[in-house]
């Protein structure tokens, strides 16, 4: 079991089939708290591996997998790592903080926006 702002994959299987079990928690009163706003995504330590990223949410999935992502459209929504989570030498998209400040490097945290929690 893991947090979903952590980077993960799964390994081929090479017979049978695969059953997931996705569980959602949402806890108003706990994502108030002060020890939830302190949690936040760590600054990345190097690269993933290419197993772990997703190209539909990982912005470096082409310079993680040196392959074009399949769906050009997810560009423009990935998310992970967020800009002040990247490790060194990070090459990806701006993706969906492009929108907050169109121009900006990627390496500058986004501005806090409405309904989204603030990058620590």
């Amino acid at each position: 079991m893991h947090l979903g702002r952590r980077r993960h994959g799964a390994d081929d299987i090479s017979e049978g089939h695969r059953v997931n079990l996705i569980m959602w928690n949402y806890n108003t009163e706990y994502r108030a708290a002060k020890s939830y706003a302190s949690q936040w995504y760590e600054v990345e330590a190097h690269s993933p591996d290419p197993r772990c990223v997703s190209y539909t949410h990982d912005r470096d999935w082409e310079a993680v997998t040196g392959e074009p992502r399949p769906e050009a459209k997810f560009a423009r929504t990935a998310w992970c790592p967020p800009p002040r989570a990247e490790y060194a030498g990070f090459e990806g998209v701006d993706g969906k903080y492009a929108t907050i400040d169109p121009g900006r490097p990627a390496t500058v945290p986004p501005r806090h926006r409405e309904g989204e929690r603030p990058l620590n």
